[in-house]
């Protein structure tokens, strides 16, 4: 169920022709999942969301975050700004940068915080991810923003000479 919604919202996402509002429905995409998170475990702390339901909000959001952040999300950042490029070095960095992510969790949880139940762990990590996850996408976003009206404003200027 949540593969198909996020599926959709991707497909739906193709027909944004300009680059730049498509990386930035990405964004707001990603950040909404990364909110969802966040929002959707305190919920479930305070007794006002069943387990399922949690379990399925936690799921769509961490797939809102992470399935945007592949291939379209780094087209849409090349075409933006023009780059004569391919995605393929960038989407295995993130990938690898991912990869060490699960690892590095695996390791503390058992080796780190092994006595912690699982359940405990993640929440604190739904936590952790939230805020952190959010954070840097918005200051990403916002230097994304600032350099794409700089180079506009530059294009502009060029053409009017």
């Amino acid at each position: 169920m949540v593969a198909v919604a996020i599926l959709i919202v991707m497909a739906l996402l193709q027909r944004v022709t300009d680059n730049f509002r498509a990386f930035t429905l990405l964004n707001c995409l990603m950040l909404a999942g990364g909110a969802m998170v966040g929002l959707s475990t305190y919920a479930y702390s305070i007794d006002a969301l069943s387990p399922g339901n949690w379990f399925l909000l936690t799921g769509l959001g961490l797939y809102m975050a992470y399935v945007p952040c592949n291939g379209l999300y780094f087209e849409r950042l090349i075409a933006s700004f023009r780059y004569v490029s391919t995605v393929g070095f960038i989407v295995t960095l993130a990938d690898w940068y991912g990869y060490l992510g699960s690892v590095s969790v695996l390791l503390y949880k058992n080796f780190g915080h092994a006595s912690i139940s699982y359940r405990e762990f993640f929440m604190y990590g739904a936590y952790s991810m939230a805020v952190l996850y959010v954070l840097l996408v918005v200051a990403s976003f916002m230097y994304f923003r600032r350099r794409f009206r700089t180079i506009t404003k530059a294009e502009e200027l060029i053409s009017y000479s």
